[in-house]
């Protein structure tokens, strides 16, 4: 399937007196090679873009010209927008996309099918958790049934991950009626799609938990739309240890809750990581925990290779994940080359 591209005119393919930027057509060039199917568009509107492209014999390169929308109208809000924006010089954006936005695109619409497996394994699971964690799972009640949530090992598109934030499990509030889950099963296929497009739907909107998460990444040139993702250590959602702890039994319902983190750090963590090792070259552990995210670090060091040349920091999100994002920035944004792309 080709990618779409649009692209601008003034200030993007001209310079501020209407001439043709340097490197325009040879990056032009590379990808129409690539397969692209490319548009030009301006807020000056088709007529003028076209004229443009005539002007300096660029329409070989287009199949269509249009005029920046104000207002768009679909029945699939999130196809209404695109994946991301790829801000100028406009080699850096051809950079870009050639380093991460071209591969991401086809596995978040569809998925590998080494993520579509794990989700199922972790499908067949769902019983067995129910029987043994049943009193600390956030639970679905569906007719006189009452049932665990979908599991959740991820959130965004692992398989072009260059980032991965790491976190415990999913929200206890990630299954509120106000986020649109299904309270029957879903197929395997259909819950990899959905997790793999999480941070480009619209309705609803990803969790409100990742917004300190996003904002960082963005400082280091990261986005969960596009090159980052977040991997949860056990995948199923739960009552939150501070409700746990309010409870008459809460000794031995954190126990349960621990014991539950365990059992996916050391059983399912390692079956994602293999699945982003590929492409990873940032993890981000986010647990307070020091000790429980040092055994973490160590399991993902063990997947990655001793030949995984990225890094890995732990961090804890009350300490300021923003904070830490503005120390790294420079050292972080060059070495995930993204430094021009926006949401």
């Amino acid at each position: 399937m080709a990618t779409h591209i649009s692209i601008d005119v003034d200030q993007t393919i001209l310079d501020d007196d209407g001439k043709l930027l340097v490197g325009v057509q040879d990056s032009l060039k590379l990808l129409k090679k690539a397969g692209m199917t490319l548009q030009l568009w301006s807020k000056g509107g088709a007529d003028y873009a076209r004229e443009t492209a005539d002007k300096f014999d660029l329409t070989e390169f287009f199949t269509s010209y249009a005029a920046k929308p104000d207002i768009s109208i679909d029945d699939l809000p999130e196809d209404a927008h695109p994946v991301c924006t790829l801000g100028v010089p406009f080699a850096d954006a051809i950079r870009g996309l050639n380093l991460f936005v071209a591969d991401s695109i086809e596995t978040t619409l569809c998925p590998g099918r080494a993520v579509v497996d794990l989700v199922q394994r972790l499908q067949k699971k769902k019983r067995t958790v129910e029987t043994n964690y049943g009193q600390i799972l956030r639970l679905n009640k569906k007719g006189d049934e009452i049932r665990a949530h979908h599991p959740i090992p991820f959130f965004g598109n692992l398989e072009s991950a260059q980032i991965l934030t790491i976190g415990l499990n999913p929200s206890s509030t990630e299954f509120e009626s106000w986020r649109h889950w299904p309270d029957s099963d879903m197929d395997a296929d259909i819950l990899a799609r959905r997790l793999a497009s999480y941070f480009r739907s619209v309705q609803p909107r990803p969790h409100p938990w990742f917004g300190e998460l996003q904002e960082a990444l963005a400082i280091i040139g990261g986005n969960y739309k596009v090159n980052a993702a977040h991997v949860e250590l056990s995948p199923w959602a739960t009552l939150s240890p501070r409700k746990l702890s309010q409870m008459p039994d809460r000794k031995n319902l954190l126990g349960c809750y621990n014991k539950l983190l365990k059992l996916g750090q050391e059983k399912w963590l390692p079956q994602v990581i293999e699945i982003c090792k590929r492409k990873a070259t940032l993890l981000l552990i986010v647990d307070k925990d020091k000790t429980r995210a040092e055994k973490t670090k160590v399991i993902c060091e063990t997947v990655l290779g001793t030949q995984w040349e990225g890094h890995i920091f732990v961090l804890e999100r009350e300490g300021g994940v923003k904070y830490w994002a503005w120390e790294n920035k420079d050292a972080l944004t060059l070495k995930i080359g993204a430094k021009n792309l926006f949401d």
